[in-house]
């Protein structure tokens, strides 16, 4: 009686040890799916979304004004900032790729029908240097904020690179196309004109405001007693040659340089 009830428990868990084992390995399974749609590329993804809904549309717009940019990016944060320069960095990327493309088409080209294509090659590199600007204005801004300052050493080697790789292997009718485009466009050559005519104009009207301000000086002096002719003569020259430094720094700032120490 006894042998014939252990046969029967025996049979009995047998029967349910498989059910039991298969049930446990589907609940492993179904808690491994979960975990793994969970943690990683669920939360990576969302928080890409989150930081590109963070930045506004209109700072990594390719044709956006500089002028325009450098006041939008007066606002964003040093993480925005952050995010900004991956997403020029792209940018940037796309259109050296474009350029790239025309180049190589040019060194296929015959040379007596490499005139179409010359100048698409040097209409996009113009574009893409339009682009570095705005790219090199997101970095500036980005340090100015406290970013990272061996990442944004590493955005800057990327532009530097590809300028020096790309002057390096144009040939010399391409690099004089973009000579002259340069010096004619609106941001290269005229802008540099422009610049250095203001510093001249500016440096001849300071030499004049010095001078008055230093006449003025000579006169106010004359009629303070006892003090020396060496030491008029040292007053004066402190004055005027501080009205030209403090006039010449305010040019510049104005010109967009950056005279802080």
């Amino acid at each position: 009686m006894l042998f014939v009830c252990a046969l029967l428990l025996c049979g009995v868990m047998t029967a349910l040890l498989p059910r039991s084992s298969v049930a446990q390995d589907q609940a492993t399974d179904s808690a491994a799916q979960e975990g793994s749609s969970t943690p990683g590329n669920d939360a990576s993804a969302s928080a890409e979304g989150k930081a590109d809904e963070s930045l506004p549309a209109k700072v990594f717009q390719p044709d956006i004004d500089i002028e325009e940019l450098d006041f939008r990016l007066v606002p964003l944060t040093k993480d925005e900032l952050k995010q900004l320069a991956e997403k020029w960095l792209r940018i940037v990327k796309s259109k050296t790729e474009e350029v790239m493309e025309t180049q190589l088409t040019l060194a296929k080209t015959a040379d007596g029908a490499d005139v179409t294509v010359r100048e698409s090659l040097t209409e996009l590199h113009t574009e893409r240097n339009q682009l570095f600007n705005k790219y090199s204005a997101v970095l500036n801004a980005w340090e100015k904020k406290g970013g990272d300052v061996a990442a944004i050493a590493d955005y800057r080697a990327y532009r530097s690179s590809i300028i020096v790789e790309e002057t390096r292997k144009a040939d010399f009718k391409t690099l004089v196309a973009r000579a002259v485009a340069w010096l004619t466009s609106k941001d290269g050559g005229i802008q540099l004109a422009k610049g250095f005519g203001i510093i001249v104009a500016s440096f001849l009207g300071l030499l004049i405001v010095a001078g008055l301000v230093r006449r003025f000086v000579r006169r106010w002096i004359g009629h303070v007693p006892n003090i020396s002719n060496l030491l008029q003569a040292f007053i004066i020259g402190v004055v005027y040659w501080i009205v030209l430094a403090f006039g010449l720094m305010a040019v510049l700032s104005a010109l967009g340089v950056d005279t802080t120490p």
